[in-house]
């Protein structure tokens, strides 16, 4: 039987576990991001971090310590368009060390990841398959939307003139912003409406 689910796009910002903030407070805060990263010392790829947080009938599910860098979170749309596309199993690793199990039975998705150590990491859960990634897409487009106010954000403070320094942390965050989200995002999009017609 599918589970009750609701999923919140969340960014790290700060330090500790309790810093990741849901994406609906950063929408128009691209400058606060901005300066948010260039105020890291130290400025690399693990600053990065955004993913899904996912409660399944009203429990967290998928939280801080199943979240890693951008690049990771968009091994959802992979998995989850294979799925629609027929596959009856695929994977996403969301985090480092994950190895996150998507299997279709039908109109229902089951999701599980268990450790390579053989720990479950994340338990076993069901949900409607075609909400979830419905909810999926919806989140991911103002993760998008977020990513291109960034980039516009950085165009500008180029044209304004900025500091080597500045430059170098500018080009970090622009390495680590999914360079083909959009077009992966249509594309799931695009494949979840064919389906539901």
């Amino acid at each position: 039987m599918a589970q009750s689910f609701n999923i919140d796009f969340k960014i790290i910002v700060g330090d500790l576990d309790e810093d990741w903030t849901s994406i609906n407070q950063l929408l128009s805060e691209r400058q606060y991001l901005v300066d948010y990263y260039l105020s890291i010392e130290n400025l690399h790829c693990c600053d990065l971090q955004g993913g899904f947080f996912i409660e399944i009938d009203g429990q967290p599910w998928s939280e801080g310590g199943s979240v890693d860098e951008f690049w990771m979170t968009i091994s959802w749309f992979k998995a989850l368009k294979e799925l629609l596309d027929g596959k009856e199993i695929a994977n996403a690793h969301p985090w480092e060390e994950s190895r996150l199990t998507l299997k279709r039975s039908g109109d229902t998705l089951e999701l599980e990841d268990i450790h390579a150590s053989g720990r479950i990491s994340l338990p076993k859960v069901r949900v409607p398959l075609f909400e979830f990634v419905e909810q999926i897409v919806q989140e991911s487009a103002k993760f998008s939307q977020l990513v291109n106010a960034l980039r516009e954000e950085i165009k500008s403070r180029r044209a304004a003139g900025v500091s080597e320094a500045v430059e170098v942390k500018l080009k970090e965050i622009e390495q680590n912003l999914p360079e083909k989200l959009e077009e992966d995002l249509q594309a799931l999009a695009s494949r979840l409406k064919t389906k539901t017609r």
